[in-house]
């Protein structure tokens, strides 16, 4: 302490060092695209057709739902495709992209209870597994500790529901930021006594305003379901492919596609 000129007394004060683990903590986390995360931390099991990291090259369709649902400004992203092309992983991926990006509380709605015990079993936890992100959020670090038909508090305190749709009990508690309704043309149309399954689920993000994000997917089944619905809400986006021959770009059509026959007709 030290004496100033008006007699009063000074105190020099040494300003605490920040640990390099409080850096760590208070360094602002780089936001990324979800199909550059995909990219960089998403890894498909041994169980998939082509395991191993996962590239965008091979289901350049996806890239676009992908880039608006982690762009600012859209929140709803509706998805009518074929069978196997992707879209399970597209969902899985959102899953994985929330739990480290976005940070907000998770519902994931499958179309009966055996699906969503399947979808864990057979997607999330292999997900969870195969990426060191992911797995050190989960509490033990071990993967069977997500559940199935209940919440999952993960160690960066986002919340995981996994409901099924004809459950109105699973779909009406709790509000949620991301919801990922998967093989919604196998939904019922009414979720026990209650509204549509979707219905229900979308009012689970009205306390997100302009931050929640929900993918909507499923192949088509028939006219005026549920997935249908939703398709006829949206601006109707179609999936144009660049010819390798001509370098123009089509949409994908059965007409358009010519498979060369052997002399007797037959196709092998």
């Amino acid at each position: 302490m030290n004496k100033t000129k008006n007699n009063q007394l000074s105190v020099k004060i040494t300003p605490l060092q920040i640990q390099p683990e409080e850096i760590e903590i208070l360094r602002a986390k780089e936001h990324i695209s979800m199909e550059i995360w995909a990219e960089g931390k998403y890894v498909l099991p041994q169980t998939a057709p082509v395991p191993g990291p996962w590239s965008n090259y091979y289901t350049p369709y996806l890239i676009e739902p992908m880039q608006k649902l982690s762009a600012v400004g859209y929140c709803q992203v509706t998805v009518i495709k074929c069978s196997q092309a992707g879209g399970s992983e597209l969902t899985n991926i959102l899953v994985g992209y929330t739990i480290d990006q976005l940070v907000m509380t998770l519902l994931i709605v499958m179309p009966r209870e055996d699906d969503t015990i399947r979808r864990v079993n057979t997607r999330i936890r292999p997900m969870f597994r195969n990426c060191p992100d992911l797995l050190k959020q989960l509490p033990g670090g071990r993967p069977e500790g997500l559940n199935s038909g209940k919440e999952t508090v993960l160690n960066n305190n986002v919340i995981i529901y996994i409901a099924w749709s004809g459950s109105p009990a699973a779909l009406a508690d709790n509000s949620v930021g991301v919801v990922v309704l998967d093989e919604v043309g196998k939904y019922p149309p009414r979720s026990g006594k209650e509204a549509d399954p979707v219905s229900l689920a979308k009012k689970r993000v009205r306390a997100y305003k302009g931050r929640w994000k929900i993918l909507v997917l499923s192949t088509p089944v028939i006219e005026d379901d549920l997935i249908d619905a939703e398709y006829k809400k949206s601006d109707k986006r179609k999936w144009w492919t660049k010819c390798p021959h001509c370098e123009d770009y089509h949409l994908m059509s059965w007409h358009n596609v010519i498979i060369d026959k052997n002399e007797d007709g037959s196709f092998f």
